[in-house]
Order: structure tokens, then sequence, then C-alpha cells
């Protein structure tokens, strides 16, 4: 019998679960101000998500990426 990785470990014990919910908010979130916005506004939410996880590191990587999103969104208004 083999160890599992991180991601099978993840899966088994209901990981991912809480990040895929913050990114159905953030979709949702976005959709209500503009469509152009709702990628960025997921991701900022699956980041929030893997926070509550204590996934730092993804966590950094995806509400970073969100935040540029919202910010690059208000500099083309």
């Amino acid at each position: 019998m083999r160890e599992l990785n991180n991601k099978e470990v993840a899966n088994i014990s209901g990981g991912f679960f809480i990040a895929n919910i913050g990114e159905k908010i953030g979709l949702s979130i976005g959709n209500a101000v503009s469509e152009d916005v709702s990628a960025a506004a997921a991701q900022l939410g699956k980041g929030i998500g893997y926070i509550i996880e204590l996934n730092v590191v993804g966590a950094v990587r995806e509400m970073s990426e969100g935040i540029r999103g919202i910010v690059d969104w208000f500099k083309s208004r």
C-alpha cells in the first residue's frame, strides 16, 4: 500500500471544500457588480476559503490575483 500525496489527503479529508464555497460566493458577488470582474472576485473568494483551510500559499496566490484583477477592472473604467 502506498502513502497518499497532499492532494489526495485534502480530497479525502474534505479539503478544498471551503475554497470552492468561497469561490462561488466571490463569483456571485462579482456577477452582481459586473461580469468583467466576476473571475477576479471568484479568485479572491477562493483565496479567503484557502485561509480557512490553512493553505497560506494558495491563499496568498489566489487573493493577490483576485485583487490584481479587481484593481485592473477599476482602472479600465
